[in-house]
């Protein structure tokens, strides 16, 4: 330590100014680093890992998630170079690589808010669920959960958490699709082949779905036009019953409830959401000074439903 002291002495950096605030994911420290901390990323990856015996690898992204799989470039600052991650949330154990899928540990407590929602019994589709950290959750505490990724590596990833986890596979079933095709599969029931690993018994007689969770705050809002006229035909689903779907989205509007219903409403098709179908909006996290997310549960409308 007392070289890392002196190292700090002979930079312009700090002690105080050292980042403190970093995502732990298992053995690894995932780091954002900010331009002026750049020259002196090594040291501060050396501070991190002699202050925190628990950690092996440091990583800094280097670029933002500009692809359709939310994977990021990143370099190793320090420790091992060892990408695989062995974390654990709630009463479940995630394996994957972190280059190739993407988690957030700092959306634990939203995930924890959602699995207070989401009861024994129900049925939750998860139509962007990454390697299943609610997915995998929900089904441990006796929902029933269809997962979707269109990202290969987290369909592969998930299955394997299953057999890890040794989830009931009555209860989790895994796909790896378009998350419009997905959502209109499980609205209708039209199971095709090979779409699950563990199809039998796919969808039960009579069952309805309850919520649909829509977490890619980039994108997912658009997604809701899958919905439009989804549900018309059925003898399943009425007015009283339509699913609840949570969705999640950035704004930096002045007003992000108003921004966030509008974009709602553009997607499903409609002037306004009906009261009565609005349910709530809440600020998850600040992602930067200009970048908030919000998760928007309402309610799927009559009108969209069966338009």
């Amino acid at each position: 330590m007392k070289k890392l002291l002196s190292s700090l002495q002979s930079s312009n950096l700090s002690l105080l100014e050292i980042p403190k605030s970093f995502e732990i994911i298992g053995n690894i420290a995932h780091l954002n680093l900010r331009e002026k901390f750049l020259p002196y990323k090594h040291l501060i990856a050396k501070i991190i890992l002699d202050k925190n015996p628990n950690i092996k690898t440091i990583i800094n992204k280097t670029a933002k998630i500009q692809n359709v799989f939310r994977t990021y470039n990143m370099e190793v600052l320090g420790g091992a170079e060892n990408f695989l991650v062995s974390h654990r949330e709630g009463n479940i154990n995630f394996h994957f690589d972190i280059r190739s899928v993407y988690w957030c540990s700092r959306l634990q407590n939203e995930r924890d808010r959602l699995l207070k929602l989401i009861k024994k019994g129900q049925v939750l589709c998860d139509a962007f669920c990454g390697v299943g950290p609610l997915a995998l959750r929900a089904a441990k505490q006796g929902v029933k959960v269809y997962a979707n990724d269109l990202n290969p590596q987290c369909f592969e990833f998930l299955k394997k958490n299953m057999v890890m986890n040794k989830i009931d596979k009555s209860l989790l079933f895994a796909f790896n699709m378009d998350a419009r095709e997905f959502i209109r599969m499980c609205i209708s029931q039209a199971q095709e082949e090979n779409e699950a690993e563990n199809n039998a018994s796919l969808f039960e007689q009579g069952q309805k779905i309850d919520h649909f969770y829509m977490n890619l705050p980039k994108d997912a809002i658009e997604f809701l036009d899958a919905f439009r006229g989804a549900f018309k035909g059925s003898e399943l689903y009425n007015k009283d019953n339509l699913p609840i779907v949570h969705v999640y989205g950035f704004s930096n509007a002045l007003d992000p409830k108003e921004d966030l219903l509008n974009r709602v409403c553009k997607a499903f098709n409609i002037q306004k959401l009906p009261e009565k179908d609005f349910i709530e909006i809440v600020n998850i996290r600040d992602v930067s000074t200009k970048k908030h997310m919000f998760s928007v549960s309402v309610k799927i409308p009559e009108e969209v439903a069966f338009e």
